[in-house]
């Protein structure tokens, strides 16, 4: 369990049995701990998000750190090279910066890349496509062996009429 995890659990426990302690209290006519705990109950939560700084993550840029680099590298590199189109909307700046470091790391292990910045910005995080074949298999093992949290999208296109044809690795806007 990482600590994001933890620290929603902590949060989330203080907030239930507060908010039956202020039930409990007020029945009783306990005001003054009814209320204190009714607090700490609407609290938990805001200090919880503060805390683990997802208040603030939405405004950070995505960076693919070197560790995860690193692993999407090795699992890569376990089998022969393929092919992967690579795209992100060309008129937003952190989406084409976190590309660059997947193409990277994707470059790095092997993959020859088709580099695409034309996409709409209606993608949110991070959409892999492509037929099931072993080379789609491996790309979705170094995600998951990176961390790297991703929408599996499957397109009822007709072969053969969509821009690309294959496994693709659309970087959108931030969740």
């Amino acid at each position: 369990m990482d600590k994001i995890q933890l620290l929603d659990r902590v949060a989330f426990a203080t907030a239930v049995i507060s908010a039956s302690i202020s039930a409990l209290a007020g029945g009783y006519g306990w005001t003054k701990t009814a209320v204190i705990s009714g607090c700490i109950a609407a609290i938990a939560p805001i200090a919880n998000r503060i805390i683990s700084n997802r208040v603030l993550a939405p405004l950070q840029a995505r960076v693919l750190t070197p560790k995860q680099s690193q692993k999407i590298t090795t699992k890569l590199l376990e089998g022969g090279p393929f092919k992967v189109f690579v795209a992100h909307n060309r008129h937003e700046a952190e989406p084409a910066m976190y590309h660059a470091q997947f193409c990277e790391a994707l470059k790095a292990g092997g993959v020859e890349i088709t580099w695409f910045g034309g996409m709409s910005n209606t993608t949110i995080g991070i959409e892999l496509s492509g037929p099931e074949t072993p080379d789609m298999r491996r790309l979705m093992d170094a995600l998951d062996a990176a961390g790297i949290k991703y929408q599996l999208i499957v397109f009822t296109d007709a072969p053969g009429l969509a821009l690309w044809d294959g496994i693709a690795l659309w970087i959108g806007g931030r969740l």
